[in-house]
């Protein structure tokens, strides 16, 4: 009996033992089979690519073949000579005297010699004089004769305009000709020259041009061997195709064009530049290389080449079933053998992944049961020990996080210590800002320092006070029955420690010093956020302190532009609560923007003014909220300017008033002295005569400055705003510029007036025009001494451009910027000291009326040379067939 027991166990041994063996063996054997048939298969693939780069290479020669014939054919056709007994001159002359006939004998007869497709001659505008073409393409494409479409192509183009490159003067690509579908045509362009003297003269074009589809059925297939044969376009879309049925299979997208552009770049000749990818036509299915097609060296789209793929489907379909067999043996060993081996392990290390997993998902509770003898038994055991540890870490986590005090914090942590040494009891003492403080469960007090705070950046985790007599001694008189410290860190700084206080035997200090430290760990953060959030309560009840007392109205916005943040002030400006304010954004704020900047006498400023509902008028000032260099907000400032706009206002009217009181008497002052002057009550005298001249030329000075002043108030008061129309700038400005000849001719000075025909419309308020022009002309007068005076339009970047040039002493670069603000004079016509009067309006009026009107002004002046005053005003986009009939529009009405 005990014979044939030791032969079942030695046979069972040999079985579990040779039988993995086999397995192993009959895997590794199927495995060779299937790399050999991959072998083969990849063999096949790598020889159908290299004939697809054959046939790749040989479109590309035959394409660059074609080109070459036909540039030999045209190179005979643009040089042939005259020839006197067919009556033909030479092509250049025939072309040089845009001689119809000519050219088209000497195109029909290369048309029957070369046989071409088409034959198109241009003159040297781009004109269509002749176009030959079989009757074939005919039907796709009418004839051209007397267009001029052709000479829009950039390749056509360059020819006509005699360019050379690199390659020559001759120019080849691909043209589409209107047909629906466009008929696309391979074609090489060539100049016509003649010579005069040393030069030679483009005098035409002639283009060779054979249909794209003839060139990929009749002339490629016999040179590149390919099934397949295809030209695309620069966007992946079909241009034809042999053969030509379902060319759509054959478009390529843009990510597959990029991929051939991104190939290029590919050091390995064999694969730069090209893409492969398979279609499936009928049964069969063919393998397709895509490459760059270019003509005279440039990139004009992309050529397909594709061979059938039955060699390798034919070699996958054989070694199919022997595959699938092999894997199903394989999956079948596999399993058997997982079964056998993992069978003894499965059902206790499934139990322990059960309770992990109960552990992962927040059962802290979860506990194994496993109790065999072995390693999982004892992973079982650490497992269990691990889960009460870490729940019961967890736990106080959880209650420290609660609290939110010093004391609440050291409440939590004494009752989790307790949990390892029952009677302990613990204070802790903590350093803030420099400041130390002695913690209990019920009190928080202030103490002075009891050691340096360096010294507990150097203690372990856990110290007993009995191996450090320097610790001991400090800490002896504050608590006389500690046992441990145990230093608080956070974040890499240490702000306190733990004391530990027990009157009977401690544990071993190795069964508590980890989940002490823990404790510590958490203590250490629980305590820094508590102080935090004391100090943080603090500095937010100051801040709220500081901004409730602020005169002004705060408004805080947050990045989306809503009110987070609002104080008293800004409540009892806009008339709202708080509770009403926040959460809106400022347009929601029941503000009506009011037009119009600073009063006459006051600052020029950019600052926009707001009327309240209460008819406040209220200033915003804003100011980006800035955290790391990134806007996490704005800040609104509200000021009150109620009174000074009121007296700002009264100051304008008070001085327009006076100002139109001052008019009236000026102007009889005026007339009365031009009527003296006129001898009207009789001669006078040659002092007399100065003296009204004086009166006359002083009493027109004041009157000037004072219908500035009315029109700043007309400005301020929303008096003038524009009434936008287009006028004829032949209409609108000679007129204005001639009413000041008169007083050019006192001066001694010639006004020139530049103003081209056919000027476009300018888009301004007419009454606004005068009154800029005026005042830039009064100016060029007023300064200009010799010389002349050019007022002169033009059209810029799309733009109406009006300059007043003078020839008057010119202004310094620095005061270019302070010219058009009020009450300002340039250079040394500042002050009082002045020959011509004037308070500095004139330039502060023209600026404000030409940003009325969506124009800009500007100066740009040398010193000793003169000055140009230059403005710009939007024009009337018309079609140039549009401005005549836009003309006789205006006359008639």
């Amino acid at each position: 009996m005990f014979v044939n027991l030791r032969r079942r166990l030695k046979s069972r041994i040999r079985y579990k033992i040779t039988l993995p063996y086999l397995l192993l063996l009959a895997f590794l054997s199927g495995l060779l089979i299937v790399i050999i048939f991959w072998l083969y298969a990849q063999s096949l693939q790598n020889q159908l690519n290299q004939s697809l780069r054959t046939s790749a290479t040989n479109t590309g020669v035959g394409l660059e073949t074609i080109e070459a014939q036909i540039l030999d054919n045209l190179r005979l056709l643009v040089t042939s000579p005259a020839n006197e007994k067919e009556d033909l001159l030479s092509t250049a002359e025939a072309f040089s005297k845009n001689d119809v006939d000519q050219v088209e004998k000497i195109v029909n007869n290369a048309f029957n010699y070369f046989k071409p497709s088409r034959l198109i001659a241009l003159n040297a505008d781009g004109q269509v004089l002749v176009d030959a073409a079989s009757s074939t393409v005919l039907s796709r494409s009418p004839s051209l004769v007397g267009s001029t479409e052709l000479a829009k192509d950039s390749l056509i183009q360059a020819v006509l305009r005699g360019q050379v490159d690199d390659y020559g003067d001759k120019y080849a690509s691909l043209l589409r000709i209107g047909a629906d579908p466009p008929y696309t045509m391979f074609f090489v362009v060539a100049p016509v020259k003649l010579t005069v003297g040393s030069s030679e003269q483009v005098v035409g074009a002639i283009i060779y041009a054979e249909p794209l589809e003839r060139i990929v059925n009749e002339e490629l297939p016999p040179r590149n061997g390919a099934t397949i044969t295809a030209i695309l376009n620069s966007d992946g879309s079909v241009l034809t195709s042999n053969p030509p049925q379902e060319a759509a299979e054959l478009v390529i997208s843009p990510k597959q064009i990029e991929q051939i552009k991104a190939s290029q770049a590919n050091p390995d000749p064999e694969t730069r530049g090209t893409l492969f990818t398979t279609i499936q036509r009928g049964d069969t299915s063919y393998q397709v290389m895509y490459s760059p097609m270019r003509i005279r060296r440039a990139l004009n789209g992309y050529f397909a080449v594709g061979l059938p793929r039955s060699n390798i489907d034919r070699a996958w379909q054989q070694a199919r079933v022997l595959i699938f067999l092999f894997g199903i043996l394989s999956l079948i060993s596999i399993i058997w053998i997982s079964v056998r081996v993992t069978r003894s392990i499965t059902v206790p290390l499934g139990e322990l992944v059960s309770t992990a997993l109960r552990i992962k998902s927040g059962d802290l509770e979860g506990r194994s049961f496993v109790s065999e003898e072995n390693e999982l038994g004892t992973l079982a055991t650490v497992l269990n020990d691990m889960t009460d540890r870490l729940l019961d870490l967890y736990r106080t986590s959880r209650q420290l996080g609660t609290e939110l005090t010093l004391d609440g914090v050291l409440t939590q942590t004494t009752a989790a210590v307790q949990r390892l040494i029952p009677e302990a009891e613990i204070d802790a003492l903590v350093v803030e800002q420099g400041v130390w403080h002695y913690v209990t469960t019920e009190t928080v007090r202030e103490i002075a320092r009891p050691f340096p705070a360096t010294s507990l950046e150097t203690l372990a985790p856990m110290v007993t006070i009995t191996e450090n007599p320097a610790l001991d001694s400090a800490l002896r008189p504050l608590a006389p029955n500690v046992q441990l410290v145990l230093p608080l860190r956070t974040q890499q700084q240490v702000i306190g420690a733990l004391l530990v206080k027990n009157d009977h035997a401690m544990p071993a200090a190795s069964s508590i010093r980890e989940p002490l430290s823990a404790i510590a760990s958490m203590t250490a953060t629980a305590m820094q956020n508590a102080v935090l959030y004391t100090t943080v309560q603090d500095e937010a009840s100051r801040k709220q302190a500081i901004l409730q007392s602020i005169a002004d109205g705060v408004i805080v916005l947050d990045p989306d532009g809503k009110v987070i943040l609002v104080n008293h002030t800004a409540t009892a400006m806009l008339g709202a609560s708080e509770a009403d304010l926040l959460g809106k954004s400022f347009a929601e704020f029941s503000l009506t923007p009011l037009s119009g900047g600073a009063e006459l006498f006051a600052t020029p400023t950019a600052t926009t003014f707001y009327e309240t509902s209460d008819q406040r008028i209220l200033t915003v000032n804003a100011a980006p909220v800035e955290r790391e260099g990134l806007q996490s907000g704005e800040v609104l400032v509200l000021h009150d300017v109620t009174e000074e706009r009121a007296m700002d206002r009264a100051k304008t009217d008070f001085i327009a008033t006076i100002s139109h009181e001052l008019r009236t008497p000026l102007t009889s002052i005026c007339g009365y002295a031009d009527l003296l002057l006129r001898g009207f009550v009789g001669p006078l005298t040659d002092e007399q005569t100065q003296f009204m001249t004086t009166i006359r030329q002083q009493g027109q000075s004041m009157v000037e400055v004072l219908q500035n002043v009315i029109v700043i108030a007309s400005i301020e008061a929303g008096n003038m705003e524009p009434q936008i129309e287009h006028h004829l700038v032949s209409e609108l400005l000679p007129p204005i510029a001639q009413a000041f000849q008169k007083g050019f001719e006192q001066k001694q000075l010639k006004l020139i007036i530049d103003l081209p025909e056919n000027m476009p419309y300018i888009v301004v308020d007419r009454d606004h025009f005068k009154i800029m022009l005026t005042q830039l002309l009064e100016n060029a007068r007023r300064y200009t001494q010799t010389g002349t005076v050019t007022v002169q339009a033009k059209t810029v970047d799309q733009r109406i451009q009006i300059a007043v040039i003078d020839t008057g002493p010119g202004i310094a670069s620095q005061d270019f910027e302070r010219l058009f603000e009020r009450f300002q004079r340039g250079g040394e016509q500042s002050g009082l000291t002045s020959k011509e009067r004037g308070i500095g309006l004139g330039l502060a009026i023209t600026k404000q009326l030409v940003e009325r009107n969506s124009g800009k002004i500007w100066v740009d002046s040398t010193q000793g040379v003169g000055s140009s005053f230059i403005m710009q005003f939007p024009m009337l986009q018309l079609e140039p067939s549009n401005y005549d009939l836009m003309k006789a529009t205006v006359a008639n009405s």
